[in-house]
């Protein structure tokens, strides 16, 4: 069962350059894992990160019945009457949360992860030696 080594929260990562990359990139997301799991002495695939990237999830999409027709109601019709979407981005910063897992117990301070917060993907992808086709292949989520 993996253990947790690391835990950010949302608004941590708000602004920050990783925020493109981070999740995103697969093959990024994954040179930093096996580079974390080489620093812990752990083996290949040792280190699990957990970025969601999910900024739409608030969005609002629905179909409503009005004045007898259906119409698609969609965020910029429904904000003048919903407060919760005058304060999405809040709660989406709220709810997500960047965690790193470990197959055996470690601890990955704070301060290993934060100068990779402040790298954009080129960057990141030059010091994790990743070449940018590699890097263009799809969300680390999407994982199989």
């Amino acid at each position: 069962m993996p253990k947790r080594a690391l835990e950010v929260p949302g608004w941590g990562l708000r602004g920050r350059p990783a925020e493109t990359w981070l999740g995103r990139e697969r093959a990024v997301t994954r040179a930093l894992e096996e580079r974390w799991a080489r620093e812990l002495a752990l083996p290949p695939g040792g280190v699990i990160v957990d970025a969601p990237v999910k900024p739409r999830m608030l969005e609002l999409d629905l179909l409503v019945e009005w004045r007898g027709r259906v119409v698609r109601l969609g965020a910029a019709e429904a904000e003048p009457t919903l407060a919760v979407l005058r304060v999405a981005d809040e709660l989406y910063d709220a709810a997500r949360c960047l965690r790193v897992f470990t197959v055996e117990r470690r601890r990955l301070p704070e301060d290993a992860l934060r100068p990779w917060l402040e790298l954009s993907l080129e960057e990141a992808r030059d010091r994790l030696e990743v070449a940018p086709t590699e890097a263009a292949r799809g969300p680390a989520e999407d994982r199989s």
